[in-house]
């Protein structure tokens, strides 16, 4: 979010105008609600993935419904298996989103790693 220009309030009226000139830091009490709204995106493209077979999540329990990943704050962990297929899968989904996030390079290392096991 560097795009993102802003006005102070002085008095009750708006005076002057910046830009931002770096990104939402850590601790700034808008960076989960920013995370949950851009990784629903991410999750959906998850979601319909595994109804079409490509990803498979993992279950908790014998009877309990597949999950392809679990979020908390700003934390995302992706569940599923170790198979090429299924990693470049999640591979493809996931790193239309890095750019959004501007992250360090982790996941593409997890996600290159995982997919050189997995042959």
């Amino acid at each position: 979010m560097t795009s993102t220009s802003f006005s102070v309030l002085v008095n009750g009226q708006p005076f002057g105008a910046f830009s931002a000139q770096r990104g939402i830091r850590q601790g700034c009490p808008l960076s989960p609600y920013l995370f949950v709204t851009a990784i629903n995106e991410l999750s959906i493209c998850l979601q319909e993935a595994m109804d079409n077979d490509s990803v498979s999540g993992i279950r908790l329990g014998p009877n309990g419904p597949p999950i392809h990943s679990l979020m908390f704050a700003d934390d995302l962990i992706i569940c599923g298996k170790a198979d090429p297929i299924e990693v470049a899968t999640i591979k493809k989904h996931s790193t239309k989103f890095l750019p959004s996030f501007r992250t360090d390079t982790k996941l593409e290392q997890i996600l290159h790693t995982l997919q050189q096991n997995s042959k």
